[in-house]
C-alpha cells in the first residue's frame, strides 16, 4: 500500500492495481525532443524527393488505371478465402478475450461463411462490435521483482480473437496495397507482415 503496508483483501488489491495501471497510462507524455522531430522532418523531406525521382521514373506507379485497379482489390467485398486463411493462422490454445470464445471454436470450419459475412459486414459499413474495441487487462508477475508492488507485474491486454482475425485480413490487404505500389519503407518491414 501507500503507506509500505500489505493487504490480502482482494477488493484492496484489485483497487490498487487499478490505480496502479491508470497512473502507468495517464503518465504525463508532453516532453518533445525537438531535434528528433527535425531530423525526422529532413528525413520525410528527402524521402519525399527521392519518391518523386522514383516516381518519374516509373510509369506504372503513376499510372492512373494501375492505381485505381489496386484500390478495387483493397476495397472488395471480404472473401471466404482470406476468412479461411486467418482461421488456419490462429494460434489454438491462447487465452480468450473478452467475447469468451475460444480459438480452438472459432477456427471450426463450420464457422468460415458466418465469419466471412461478419468481417464482409463491418468492412462494408465501417463498423464493428464494441467488444472488439474492448481488452482485459491480465496481470503476469514480473520475475525477480516484489510480488506486492503492482508495477512488479505486466499487464497483458487480451483482446477478442475476432476481431484480431478481422484486423488480420486488413493488414494483409494494406500491405500488399503497399507493396503493389513500391510505397512500404523498407526499414521495419518485418514488423508489418
Amino acid at each position: 500500500m501507500e503507506d509500505g503496508s500489505f493487504s490480502t483483501d482482494q477488493e484492496t488489491i484489485l483497487k490498487r492495481r487499478k490505480s496502479e495501471y491508470y497512473k502507468l497510462f495517464k503518465r504525463d507524455n508532453t516532453l518533445v525532443n525537438y531535434t528528433f522531430i527535425d531530423n525526422l522532418s529532413e528525413l520525410t523531406d528527402q524521402l519525399e524527393r527521392e519518391l518523386d525521382s522514383v516516381n518519374k521514373g516509373n510509369s506504372s506507379i503513376t499510372d492512373e488505371d494501375d492505381e485505381s485497379l489496386a484500390v478495387e482489390l483493397c476495397n472488395e467485398n471480404m472473401s471466404v478465402e482470406e476468412t479461411e486463411e486467418t482461421m488456419r493462422l490462429v494460434k489454438l490454445g491462447k487465452a480468450v478475450g473478452v467475447d469468451n470464445l475460444l480459438n480452438k471454436i472459432l477456427c471450426n470450419t463450420i464457422l468460415t461463411v458466418p465469419l466471412q459475412k461478419l468481417f464482409d459486414m463491418c468492412f462494408t459499413h465501417g463498423i464493428v462490435p464494441s467488444p472488439w474495441c474492448q481488452s482485459i487487462i491480465y496481470p503476469i508477475f514480473k520475475g525477480g521483482k516484489d510480488c506486492r508492488d503492482q508495477l512488479g507485474y505486466l499487464g497483458i491486454s487480451l483482446m477478442s480473437t475476432v476481431a484480431k482475425m478481422f484486423s488480420s485480413i486488413l493488414n494483409r490487404r494494406l500491405t500488399s496495397y503497399f507493396e503493389r505500389n513500391n510505397t512500404l519503407c523498407n526499414y521495419r518491414l518485418d514488423s508489418v507482415r
